[in-house]
């Protein structure tokens, strides 16, 4: 197990069922800085602030990928997520259990403070990632910690497009490539290609990510106010992006409807943006909601005077160089 400060601490308070965000930011602000003296990594290199570019979504740069850590609800979340799934699979045989963690970053940041808490002889890991660049500074964070015992696999290849060996066992499958809305990178591409080789009793992290047609009121009050409850007004439920859905598709569709003349003016007056919004639920109980995160922000589509007299809305997903929604009003 992994026995340095800085990540005993930040697993031992992500842990904790209630959130102390100073104390958790503070941790994972000491890990960070213990990360980056490890890599060297300097956040105002040029040359890490590129995003990689595909026909199907881009690849956080490895600048952006390190900065994740931040996202202090995105880490707690998924760690501790992550972390059940891995009890659970122990549950089942005597085996280690296998993790397939695609898009690391430079950190490996939501399996690294697991390992203060797992033994090698528990879990095998095997870890990709689409920059070489951003391998070479996790190879450092390994070699530093004494990892490698962890270790079955790095690969550097397309998560999108990889795919699995005949003997490979997948217990649990990791990805976190995704922004609000499953806009612009590879979440969707990626877990449908890997999700779509894997036994159904395999366990995919995240396991769900809702997005919601919704009607915001972007009164500013109401949010120094703490009525959250007061900005959205659900429309319809969009999608429910889980293992169950990619096994019902065509692993090479590009264009899913979502929806086809939905009535969007309910609530006009008082919610003047039309929105989408995430909510992810990365592993049984442990769920981002909407606003909590980076990741789960609104995703705004059209303002009221924008709406020119229309009121129904036909909406579709489409997987492209930058995937996003693609709508038409009548």
């Amino acid at each position: 197990m992994i026995y340095e400060k800085a990540i005993v601490e930040v697993m031992d308070e992500i842990l904790q069922d209630k959130i102390n965000y100073l104390a958790l930011s503070e941790k994972l602000h000491q890990l960070k800085s213990l990360l980056l003296k490890i890599t060297e990594l300097d956040l105002n290199n040029f040359e890490d602030r590129k995003d990689l570019e595909f026909g199907n979504g881009i690849a956080l740069c490895t600048t952006f990928a390190a900065l994740c850590i931040d996202d202090i609800m995105r880490t707690r979340q998924f760690v501790r997520g992550i972390y059940q799934a891995i009890k659970d699979k122990q549950k089942e045989n005597n085996n280690p259990v296998h993790l397939f963690y695609a898009g690391t970053g430079p950190f490996a940041t939501l399996i690294l403070p697991i390992l203060s808490r797992i033994s090698p002889e528990e879990i095998r890991l095997t870890l990709l990632d689409v920059n070489q660049k951003t391998l070479d500074y996790l190879s450092r964070v390994i070699e530093e910690l004494s990892i490698e015992p962890y270790i079955d696999q790095i690969i550097c290849a397309d998560a999108s497009m990889y795919q699995f060996d005949a003997s490979q066992h997948i217990d649990v499958l990791v990805s976190e490539t995704m922004q609000h809305g499953l806009v612009k990178e590879q979440q969707v591409p990626i877990m449908i290609n890997l999700v779509s080789q894997l036994p159904k009793k395999s366990i995919v992290i995240p396991n769900n990510i809702q997005l919601d047609l919704a009607r915001m009121n972007s009164r500013s009050n109401l949010r120094l106010e703490g009525k959250n409850h007061l900005i959205y007004k659900q429309i319809k439920r969009l999608l429910d992006f889980t293992p169950e859905f990619i096994h019902t598709i065509d692993a090479k569709e590009k264009n899913f409807p979502l929806c086809s003349q939905v009535d969007f003016l309910e609530g006009q007056k008082v919610y003047d943006k039309l929105v989408i919004l995430t909510s992810i639920q990365v592993y049984k109980d442990e769920w981002i909601h909407v606003d909590l995160s980076s990741l789960t922000i609104p995703n705004f589509l059209l303002k009221s005077h924008q709406e020119k007299d229309r009121k129904h809305i036909s909406l579709s997903y489409v997987i492209k160089e930058q995937p996003n929604f693609e709508f038409e009003l009548s």
